[in-house]
């Protein structure tokens, strides 16, 4: 997968994962945890899927479901 499209598949993770989050969790947690996630976002995690992503050679995306399959060689 190219770098640019790897890029947008995790925008759209994260977009869904804030998503959930503000329509599942209590509204007095729901600022913190989405504050914590961009934390860990921006610490590095967005980076390595990115990654993860530009190496795998099949995506598959269906509705508001990401499957990743990693088929690379141990």
């Amino acid at each position: 997968m190219n770098e640019q499209l790897a890029k947008e598949v995790v925008g759209k993770l994260v977009d869904v994962i804030s998503q959930q989050a503000r329509e599942h969790l209590p509204s007095y947690v729901q600022s913190n945890w989405i504050d914590a996630l961009s934390e860990v976002l921006s610490a590095g995690l967005y980076h390595k899927l990115v990654a993860v992503l530009v190496e795998i050679q099949v995506v598959n995306i269906e509705a508001d479901v990401v499957e990743i399959i990693d088929s690379r060689e141990e």
